[in-house]
């Protein structure tokens, strides 16, 4: 059960440093090809977890 928790916030933490990368982009004007190159790998995580609802969350809060 403690692994189970290590490893769901584990995958959490990765989901949230890439939301903080990608909201950097956006602010910093990076290129559109980054910007999607950003967005692809938040979405790539995120179905690697199963985890459109907690992205869902993330851009609700």
């Amino acid at each position: 059960m403690y692994l189970l928790y290590l490893q769901h916030y584990s995958t959490c933490w990765s989901i949230h440093v890439n939301h903080v990368q990608l909201i950097t982009n956006i602010i910093n004007l990076r290129t559109t090809q980054s910007f999607y190159k950003n967005i692809t790998q938040l979405l790539s995580i995120c179905d690697m977890v199963n985890g459109n609802e907690i992205l869902l969350n993330l851009f609700h809060e």
